[in-house]
Order: structure tokens, then sequence, then C-alpha cells
């Protein structure tokens, strides 16, 4: 992977992880002061945050461990720890998960606009 595209995930995971938390918040305290079609609109924009930042890691690991299927974990490349290999049988599974989760609530929040 070359430096270039490491710094566009890095930043793409900094801004989406500040609006999440933003979202987060706002959202939080819409529903605490009975605004649910509020806290639906800021549920959709978390999700569309949470969407696009799940999305560009994916492919950046998908790129970056394309030789690895025997592992279900492998090292983060831009941060510590391990995260799920997308080139692995039951990653990939793991990844299809996530992806439907986000997805979901970007529905509730549509939802929740709409009627709430």
């Amino acid at each position: 992977m070359s430096n270039n595209e490491i710094q566009k995930v890095k930043s793409t995971y900094k801004i989406g992880r500040a609006l999440s938390l933003i979202c987060v918040l706002l959202m939080m305290m819409l529903v605490f002061r009975g605004n649910i079609k509020g806290a639906g609109f800021f549920l959709t924009i978390e999700a569309i945050c949470v969407l696009i930042t799940s999305k560009s890691s994916y492919t950046f690991y998908k790129k970056t461990y394309i030789d690895n299927v025997d592992s279900l974990k492998v090292p983060k490349v831009y941060r510590n720890g391990e995260t799920i290999n997308p080139n692995h049988p039951k990653g990939a599974k793991v990844w299809k998960g996530i992806f439907i989760f986000v997805i979901a609530g970007f529905f509730l929040g549509i939802i929740l606009l709409m009627f709430g």
C-alpha cells in the first residue's frame, strides 16, 4: 500500500469518526427533548458517515491483505490493534453483517424522520 492510500483512509476515518460523534451527541440531545424526527435525521446522517468510513476501511483492507485468506484477524495498518480480514470467508460475512446493520440504522432514521 502506498503512503498516499494510507493517509486517505486515515483522514476518512478521522472525519467519519468526528461527524459520527457529533451526530450521536445531537441525536441523544434531541431524543431527551422529545424530538424524534430530529433524532431520526441525525441517525440517518450518522449511518451515512459510518457507511462511508466502513466502506473505505473494507476496500483498504481487502487490497492490503489480498493474499491472506487464512487468518480471520489481521493487524491494522494505520492504527494499533487488529481488524477483521475481509478476504477470509468468515470475515466477509462479518463485514456483510456490519454493512447490513448500518443500512438498517439508515432506514430506521428515515422511518423516524417520516413518522416520528
